[in-house]
């Protein structure tokens, strides 16, 4: 069996049994603008049709495979992600209240929601991290320079694991502000450490967050409302207790044992 962790990996011609990890469609649904990009992601596409068996981490995405590709559910395993082993928090946080959004800002991932919202909590910072673009984040600071939140919002971009647990745990709760997601890591690894989850309600993101995390529409004022509500000790109690407990159910273990099932089946010919 040979298992491909990207498309461009599965052999042409097919010769042997593969099992394809398919992540996502996203580009499919937010067109990439380089005509060679494009063209290299036709043929990823086109790959995907000639492998035995395909692994995704959601059913969202299985849906996906379904719908615009036409893969049929029975050739699609969901394996969800485990949780990240944790890191010791280390390094310095805002003194004042803050949220975290820790993401990269590609356009699904919608971060001039996370501004926006900050913009409508006026007494609360908004710490930003993650790999970005020049360009993306020229973009992203017009926006809070236009809406006169540039005084309270952190750019730190990348960060080391050790300092991005620390403001994890320090944050009143972390946005998570995508259209569309392969699956949810960001609202998993907040409930992991008991800091409250506000997401965007999208599939993915609910099969991620359960029934812990809090699901928003894409409007900034219901954004601003449950940033507000999730500083209330009752909400924060009952976050620190389940977050934690769901979280758990995400393992690496689990996912390794659900992988190695699916090799099996692409040797037997299922």
């Amino acid at each position: 069996v040979f298992y491909a962790s990207q498309a461009d990996l599965v052999p042409d011609p097919d010769t042997t049994p593969t099992v394809l990890k398919v992540y996502d469609l996203i580009p499919l649904h937010f067109p990439m603008r380089h005509p060679v990009a494009r063209h290299l992601y036709g043929d990823y596409l086109r790959r995907i049709g000639r492998v035995r068996h395909i692994i995704v981490a959601s059913q969202a995405t299985a849906d996906d495979l379904t719908a615009q590709l036409g893969v049929p559910a029975g050739r699609i395993t969901i394996v969800p992600y485990g949780v990240p082993r944790p890191v010791a928090p280390e390094g310095p946080t805002p003194q004042t209240p803050y949220a975290l959004y820790a993401n990269s800002i590609e356009p699904h991932k919608n971060a001039g929601l996370a501004v926006d919202t900050i913009a409508r909590v006026p007494h609360m910072r908004l710490v930003m991290t993650g790999m970005w673009s020049g360009r993306q984040l020229a973009e992203l600071q017009r926006r809070a320079a236009e809406l006169g939140t540039s005084d309270r919002i952190d750019w730190l971009g990348w960060i080391p694991a050790a300092h991005l647990a620390a403001l994890r745990r320090g944050a009143v709760a972390t946005l998570t502000t995508s259209r569309l997601e392969g699956f949810g890591l960001p609202v998993l690894e907040s409930l992991a450490v008991g800091v409250p989850a506000l997401a965007s309600d999208i599939a993915a993101l609910r099969e991620a967050g359960g029934s812990v995390a809090t699901y928003l529409p894409f409007d900034p004022d219901a954004w601003a409302q449950a940033l507000v509500a999730a500083q209330s000790q009752e909400l924060r109690q009952q976050v620190a207790v389940n977050g934690p407990a769901h979280a758990a159910t995400f393992t690496w273990q689990r996912a390794a044992a659900q992988t190695v099932a699916v090799w099996k089946r692409a040797l037997a010919g299922d």
